[in-house]
């Protein structure tokens, strides 16, 4: 049956049109919203190309939030203080989005900004990276609350943590005089709602540098992070994002298996960093290998699991073999989305057309609350 004029098969059938160009997706998705991780220090300026266009391209294209997973800043060797926490707290020198609109996570690097470059720093001083979140404004908006504010057993697990706060050798500086985390706390649940969807983001402090990491991984970030998933009552309009730093690439396979079949099986979006390199996880975890001897084993399918997070190692705007950010466009009735990787080796936003990274990562349709596919044709990704 031939169609009417003017009304393309993609409407007709309640799809999304197809699409040949970003700026046509920007246009036809309700929004969009921006996620990068991995900058270490950097800042958005003409002398540093790859992260400006971050910034450029996430104004430019009207992304409405950007959230990370940590690693923005690095240890202030010969005394490089002047980096992306400075720079997103001085309102002459950068845009209000960074103090309004941008939910930063913090890792190991960010720690050692501010007590020194040992690899051990960052296991050893969990939680130093507090002040990074003040500069971006987090403990003054409305729409956060901190893990402390928002369970007992964690207020009185980190009113008792003391922290270094010892630069390194040579390095002169303002830091803060707190010896305690009372009131500080890096893991935070925010709630974000744009275009009659809410997100409920889950961002969880990581600061260690091995697989095995008690004190960089701490239980109670890791029982924050699984308690405040269970916690929400998710709708139909509800989007749930987790984020933490990692060390095999994925966060979620330091998280018991009770507690991945938790997050996995509530969450949209399990969102890592560390490795600098873009990756998609179709298992999400190694631990669900366990339920099936066989090595093929989609737990995709598994019947406990009608909606799985998709799981995505951020990259790094600058670093590694495929430099850029994801772009995550939001189209509503139903609720779905488009995942893909922005190249910022370029000079030009375009659509990625291909598969890039670590095990092949294309693009992606996912649908809230339920699967998702990878995109192999941008004039027909929502048929």
């Amino acid at each position: 049956m031939e169609q009417d004029a003017g009304v393309s098969t993609a409407e007709s059938s309640g799809s999304a049109p197809g699409v040949s160009s970003i700026d046509q997706l920007d246009s036809e998705a309700d929004f969009h919203f921006t996620y990068f991780t991995d900058i270490w220090g950097l800042k958005p300026v003409e002398s540093n190309p790859m992260v400006k266009r971050v910034e450029d391209w996430i104004l430019e294209s009207g992304s409405e939030f950007a959230v990370t997973s940590g690693d923005h800043l690095t240890a202030p060797r010969d005394g490089y203080t002047d980096q992306f926490n400075e720079y997103i707290a001085d309102p002459d020198r950068s845009p209000d989005f960074w103090r309004e609109d941008f939910y930063v996570n913090t890792a190991d690097h960010d720690v050692q900004y501010y007590t020194g470059p040992d690899a051990e720093a960052g296991q050893d001083n969990w939680g130093a990276s507090w002040p990074f979140l003040e500069d971006a404004g987090l403990y003054d908006r409305d729409n956060v609350e901190f893990a402390d504010e928002r369970y007992d057993w964690y207020d009185e697990w980190l009113s008792g943590i003391d922290v270094d706060w010892e630069w390194w050798d040579g390095l002169e500086g303002d830091y803060p005089e707190e010896d305690k985390l009372a009131g500080h706390a890096p893991d935070y649940y925010a709630q974000v709602e744009r275009g009659g969807v809410t997100f409920h983001l889950v961002l969880g402090h990581h600061a260690a540098f091995g697989d095995v990491s008690p004190t960089g991984f701490p239980e109670q970030t890791k029982r924050f992070i699984a308690e405040t998933v269970s916690d929400i009552d998710k709708g139909d309009d509800d989007v749930v994002i987790t984020t933490a730093q990692s060390w095999s690439g994925n966060f979620v396979d330091q998280l018991s298996l009770e507690r991945q079949r938790e997050v996995v099986g509530t969450a949209d979006f399990v969102l890592s960093g560390n490795q600098h390199e873009v990756a998609y996880y179709d298992r999400t975890s190694r631990e669900y290998l366990k339920w099936n001897d066989e090595p093929d084993f989609d737990y995709t399918d598994h019947p406990e699991f009608p909606s799985v997070a998709l799981a995505l190692n951020g990259g790094s705007p600058h670093t590694g073999t495929h430099p850029g950010y994801f772009d995550i466009h939001v189209f509503t009735d139903p609720l779905r989305f488009t995942v893909q990787y922005i190249d910022t080796t370029t000079d030009e936003r375009t659509l990625q057309r291909g598969p890039t990274g670590l095990y092949d990562t294309w693009p992606m349709r996912k649908v809230a609350g339920g699967p998702y596919e990878a995109i192999t044709d941008w004039e027909n990704w929502d048929n």
